[in-house]
C-alpha cells in the first residue's frame, strides 16, 4: 500500500506523461515536475509496475509514456481458466489447466517453450506477427482449430497488452470458443471492424493537392489534426495550420517539389485546434505526367512531437553532461591545488611514500617533528627503518586499508652531522600516525601511501594530568560523605556517590536513567506534610538557572523510614548557554541532628514548665547582669509585665545602690565560676521581703561562663519568725 503522498505524486507524473504522449525522460519529468531524478525514477517504477507507463530505450535515453496495457494480475483475475501469458521473448509465462488439457498436456509442460508450438494448423508467423504487434501496445485477434478433423470446435484468442509485475511488457492471450453457427458473415464484419480500427489508430495523415493547390482530398487523419472535416477540406487552398515563423520554410519546401527533384521532406510546427503546438515531419511528392508536368501533390504528415521533445531532452542533457564534465575538470585542478596548499601548510606532517616505504615528498611540519633541517635528511630513506611502525602496517596497506597507531620516537633517529646538531631536542616524543594507500586506476591495487604524524606528546601529558585530576575527583566524589547526584536537563539521574546510594536508599543501577517521578520519592516538608516532585530544589534550578536550598524529608525504603536532608543544587552552564544542561545536587543527612534538636526542645519545654511552676524566683543573667529570663513568680515579685523587665539590668530594674550590688555578685560568680550564696532584704511595692538567693554559673563549651542562673527563695515569713523569738528573749520582757 502507498500513502496519500504517493498517490499525489504518481497521479502528477501520470499527468504529465499523458500531456506529452511522444514520451519523456527522467530529467524532463524532473524538470517539468519539482522532485529530484531519483524520486521520479523511484515513482515511475511503481507506475510500470502498475502497467501505467511503458518505457523504451532511444540510444542511451529511457523514454516513458503512458500505456494501455493492463497488469497481468488484473488479467489473471478475470481470464484466468482460459488464458495464456507470453514474454518479451514470445515463450511462455504460464498457461492454464484448461488451455493444457485442451492441448492434452500440463502447464508444466508448456511453460518456457516458444508460443508458436501452441497454435499447429495457424500460420506460426503469422501469430508471431499479432504478438509482436501487441508487445508495442496494439490488440489483436487470431482464430485457432485444434487437430484438423473436419468439424473440431474452433476457438478465438483475444490478444491483451499486458505488463508484468517486473514493468516488462508481456502478451495476455484470453481463448473463447467460437459458436459453431458463426461463418462468413462474422469474418466480413471482424475484417469491416480491422479496417476501420486501421482508420482510427493511424498516425500519418494524408492529403493530396491539385498543381493550382486546392485540396483534392485529405483523410480522416489530416482531418483531426486540421480541425475540420474533409468535405471542409476539399475544394479550399491547401494551408496548413503553421507557426507564423515557419511560412517561408514551407513555401520553399513546396516549391522545391519539380519534376527534376519530385520529393521532400520539411519539419515545422503546427497550430492545433486546441490552440497547442506540436512538431509535424511533411514528406511531399510530385506525381508527373509521362511529360513531365505535375498532376497532383501528395503530402504525408506524421507527428514527430515526441521525437522532437526527446531531442531538445537529449541536447539538453548532453549540454549538462559537458558543463558537469568541464565543472569536474575545474574542481579537479581547484581540489589538486587545494592538496598542494594543505600538503605544504598543514600543522600535521606528511610524506609520501611508495610501498617499499622510500619517501618520494615530505612537507615542512614533518621536516620539523622529526627534527630534520633540510629534505636531503629524509627524502629517498625508508620509513619502516626510520620509524618504530608496526610491522602489520605493510599488510593493512597492501590490503588498501588505512592503518591508525601511535609510535614513540626520538628526534636522534634522522641525526647526522649535515642536518641535525647533538645539541637539538633529543627527547623521546610521541607521535600519532595515520598511514592511507593511495589506489591507482587498475584494479585498485596501492601504488604508494600517504603517511601523516602528529607530535601529540603535550597532548598525552594534558591527557595524564587530565587522568589522574580525573582520578582524584572521582575518588573525592566516592568518599564524600555528602550525597551527590548529577540530573540531566530532563531531570533523568546521570550519576550518584555511594554516599548518595546510601541516605537515598537506591542503587545506582536503581536511580541511573530514570526521574525522581519514575522512582516515586515521597517527601515531607518541615512541617511533616507532602511535598509535591514539581516543587523540589532541582526542578527550580532547571527552569531559573539559580541555586536553590531546601530542608526535606525523603523516605528511605532499606531503612523504613525518612531521612532528613539539607538539599543544595547547583546548575551547570555550557558556554554561552543561557539554560543549564545539568544540575548537581548535593545533601547532608541531618536526621541525627534533627533528633538532637527535638531533644534540646523537648528538655527547654520539660525546663520551662518547671521553672514556671516553681513558687521560687528563677532567672537568667548574662556574664554583665542583664536579664535574659524570670519565671512567673519573679514577674509577679516585680509587679510588671514579663516583656517590662526582660533585656534590663540590675540597677535599672533595683534603683538605688542595691542593683549594683546585685551586679557585682554575678560578675563574680561569672569571673570565679563558683556558686555563691546571699541572704537581702528587698524592699518591694507591697512591703519588705527577704529572699535567700543562690547564683550559679552556667559554663560554655570553652569552660567560660556563659550564663548566671539564680534561684531566690521567699524567706520572709523565716525572718520575722526570727525577730519575733528574739524580742521574746530579750530580758526584761
Amino acid at each position: 500500500m502507498v500513502d496519500r503522498q504517493t498517490e499525489k505524486n504518481l497521479a502528477e507524473i501520470l499527468g504529465i506523461l499523458q500531456e506529452h504522449p511522444g514520451g519523456l525522460s527522467i530529467s524532463d519529468i524532473a524538470t517539468l515536475f519539482p522532485m529530484n531524478r531519483n524520486s521520479v525514477s523511484k515513482y515511475l517504477a511503481i507506475l510500470q509496475r502498475q502497467g501505467s507507463v511503458d518505457m523504451r530505450l532511444v540510444g542511451a535515453a529511457k523514454i516513458y509514456c503512458p500505456t494501455r496495457r493492463l497488469p497481468v494480475a488484473a488479467v489473471r483475475r478475470f481470464c484466468s481458466p482460459n488464458l495464456i501469458v507470453v514474454d518479451h521473448n514470445l515463450e511462455v509465462l504460464e498457461v492454464s489447466d484448461t488451455l493444457a488439457g485442451i492441448l492434452r498436456t500440463t502447464p508444466e509442460a508448456l511453460t518456457s517453450r516458444p508460443v508458436s508450438v501452441l497454435f499447429s494448423g495457424t500460420s506460426s508467423d503469422d501469430v508471431a506477427s499479432l504478438l509482436r504487434r501487441a508487445l508495442w501496445g496494439e490488440e489483436g485477434t487470431f482464430r485457432w482449430r485444434p487437430g484438423s478433423r473436419r468439424g473440431a470446435a474452433s476457438f478465438r484468442f483475444s490478444l491483451i497488452p499486458t505488463v508484468l509485475e517486473t514493468g516488462r511488457p508481456a502478451v495476455s492471450l484470453v481463448m473463447d470458443k467460437v459458436p459453431e453457427g458463426s461463418g462468413p458473415g462474422e469474418e466480413r464484419l471482424l475484417e469491416a471492424l480491422r479496417q476501420e480500427a486501421l482508420r482510427e489508430d493511424r498516425a500519418e495523415g494524408i492529403v493530396r493537392v491539385s498543381p493550382d493547390g486546392r485540396t483534392r482530398w485529405a483523410d480522416e487523419v489530416y482531418s483531426r489534426v486540421a480541425g475540420k472535416s474533409g468535405d471542409d477540406l476539399v475544394g479550399r487552398q491547401f494551408r496548413p495550420s503553421l507557426v507564423e515563423g515557419e511560412r517561408a520554410a514551407w513555401q520553399k519546401f513546396v516549391r522545391g517539389l519539380t519534376p527534376d527533384n519530385p520529393s521532400a521532406t520539411t519539419d515545422c510546427r503546427m497550430v492545433m485546434p486546441d490552440g497547442s503546438t506540436r512538431c509535424y515531419r511533411w514528406r511531399g511528392r510530385a506525381l508527373c505526367g509521362p511529360e513531365g508536368e505535375i498532376l497532383e501533390y501528395q503530402y504525408i504528415c506524421s507527428d514527430i512531437h515526441g521525437f522532437r521533445v526527446l531531442e531538445e531532452s537529449l541536447r539538453r542533457q548532453q549540454q549538462a553532461l559537458e558543463q558537469e564534465a568541464n565543472s569536474r575538470a575545474a574542481a579537479l585542478r581547484e581540489s589538486e591545488e587545494r592538496f598542494r596548499a594543505i600538503f605544504e601548510e598543514s600543522p600535521a606532517g606528511m610524506a609520501i611514500c611508495g610501498m617499499d616505504g622510500a619517501v618520494v615528498r615530505v612537507n615542512r611540519a614533518l621536516l620539523e617533528i622529526l627534527g630534520v633541517l633540510d629534505l636531503d635528511g629524509i627524502e629517498g630513506k625508508n620509513v619502516f627503518a626510520g620509524l618504530q611502525i608496526p610491522a602489520e602496517v605493510p599488510a593493512c596497506l597492501l590490503g588498501g586499508k588505512t592503518a591508525r597507531f601511535t609510535i614513540p620516537y626520538s628526534r636522534k633517529n634522522y641525526h647526522h652531522s649535515s642536518c641535525c646538531d647533538m645539541s637539538d631536542d633529543p627527547e623521546m616524543i610521541c607521535l600519532e600516525s595515520v598511514a592511507s594507500p593511495v589506489l591507482s586506476g587498475e584494479g585498485g591495487v596501492p601504488s604508494g601511501f600517504v603517511l601523516q604524524l602528529c607530535n601529540v606528546t603535550g597532548q598525552k601529558k594534558v591527557e595524564a594530568v587530565i587522568k589522574e585530576a580525573e582520578s582524584r575527583y572521582r575518588n573525592l566524589f566516592e568518599t564524600l560523605a555528602e550525597g551527590v547526584i548529577y540530573l540531566g536537563d530532563d531531570g533523568r539521574i546521570i550519576d550518584a556517590n555511594p554516599a548518595a546510594e546510601r541516605i537515598l536508599g537506591y542503587s545506582l543501577s536503581d536511580m541511573q536513567g530514570r526521574t525522581e517521578s519514575e522512582l516515586r520519592w515521597r517527601f515531607i516538608g518541615e512541617d511533616g506534610t507532602g511535598y509535591p516532585g514539581y516543587l523540589l530544589p532541582h526542578m527550580a534550578t532547571l527552569a531559573t538557572g539559580i541555586p536553590e536550598r531546601k530542608t526535606l524529608g525523603i523516605f528511605n525504603p532499606r531503612e523504613g523510614g525518612y531521612r532528613w536532608l539539607d538539599l543544595l543544587t547547583v546548575p551547570r552552564f555550557r558556554p554561552g548557554e543561557e539554560n543549564p544542561f545539568q544540575v548537581i545536587t548535593i545533601f547532608c543527612d541531618i536526621t541525627g541532628q534533627r533528633e538532637v534538636e527535638a531533644a534540646r526542645a523537648e528538655s527547654e519545654k520539660r525546663y520551662r514548665i518547671l521553672t514556671e511552676s516553681l513558687p521560687d524566683v528563677v532567672f537568667l543573667l548574662d556574664p554583665d547582669g542583664r536579664l535574659l529570663y524570670v519565671n512567673s513568680s519573679g514577674a509577679r515579685m516585680l509587679h510588671r509585665p514579663r516583656e517590662d523587665i526582660l533585656g534590663k539590668s540590675l540597677p535599672d530594674l533595683f534603683p538605688g545602690g542595691q542593683g549594683a550590688d546585685y551586679r557585682r555578685n554575678v560578675a563574680s560568680v561569672a569571673a570565679t565560676g563558683t556558686i555563691k550564696n546571699n541572704v537581702s532584704r528587698l524592699p518591694l511595692p507591697d512591703g519588705e521581703v527577704w529572699y535567700d538567693m543562690r547564683l550559679i554559673p552556667v559554663r560554655a563549651d570553652d569552660g567560660t561562663c556563659r550564663y548566671v542562673m539564680g534561684v531566690a527563695r521567699d524567706i520572709t515569713a523565716s525572718k520575722r519568725a526570727e525577730e519575733t523569738l528574739r524580742i521574746d528573749t530579750l530580758p526584761g520582757l
